[in-house]
């Protein structure tokens, strides 16, 4: 059987997808680092202040394992 995929695809399509994929996969772990953090904070916290401060941290760590797979992503050919 034979494939219908195209040979030549613009490099801008790549880049494209990649950005797409990159964006999706960004508020995925940022929603998520929030969700778990949120739970942490409510769970090991008394005041509003450090469950904020909690939130904020898991936040954080979900974009910046974000950052690092998509720059690991555009550094592939």
């Amino acid at each position: 059987m034979a494939e219908n995929k195209p040979k030549n695809v613009p490099s801008e399509f790549k880049i494209s997808e990649k950005w797409d994929v990159c964006l999706e996969r960004t508020v995925i772990n940022f929603g998520a680092g929030v969700v778990a953090a949120g739970l942490a904070g409510v769970v090991l916290t008394r005041s509003p202040g450090m469950r904020r401060a909690v939130m904020g941290f898991g936040a954080g760590c979900g974009v910046g394992s974000s950052w690092v797979i998509c720059s690991q992503d555009f550094a592939k050919k």
